[in-house]
């Protein structure tokens, strides 16, 4: 009997332990997999930022309004809508900022509205506000760049509701 009761403890014991590397090794596979994907996120906000900057070359001067090449803005434009189904991915409303900036963008070109460059010259400065402010906000934490854009009640989310909510009124028709 003493020898069943003290196998029984060092199974259990055996078990708990067990259990518990097991713990340890799930938190650090969830932990490395939200730096993995917060890493992605920021990069791919830092990309759509140094894109959209880039915007400025098409609309800067009323030369190159004129004289744009087709093609470079065409291969800047698909760009444009690829990365605002990238921002989609990881925050809704990041992706609407972009898609609605494409789309002005398209009109603008397909309509030959060079007074309408100014309006898109301050979507791309508000859109280039936006997301430096994000960076600020989040920070420089990868893991807290996965935590804040897919919860829908942090502080971020919240703030870029907001900010779309604005460019909405002041942009979109």
């Amino acid at each position: 009997m003493k020898n069943r009761n003290r196998l029984l403890i060092t199974l259990l014991t055996l078990l708990l332990i067990l259990s518990g590397l097991l713990n340890l090794t799930y938190y650090e596979r969830i932990k490395d997999m939200k730096n993995r994907a917060g890493n992605d996120y920021h990069l791919k906000i830092r990309e759509a930022l140094f894109h959209v900057n880039q915007n400025n070359y098409f609309i800067a001067d009323d030369q190159r309004r004129e004289n744009t090449n087709d093609t470079m803005f065409a291969i800047y434009l698909s760009k444009t809508y690829s990365l605002s189904l990238d921002l989609y991915r990881i925050n809704g409303t990041l992706g609407e900022f972009y898609y609605f900036f494409a789309s002005s963008m398209q009109n603008v070109k397909e309509q030959n509205a060079l007074d309408e460059y100014d309006k898109l010259l301050s979507q791309s400065e508000f859109i280039m506000t936006v997301l430096s402010e994000l960076g600020d906000i989040v920070g420089k934490d990868y893991a807290n760049w996965y935590e804040e854009l897919t919860d829908h009640h942090s502080e971020s989310n919240q703030y870029l509701k907001d900010r779309f909510q604005v460019y909405s009124e002041k942009f979109i028709n």
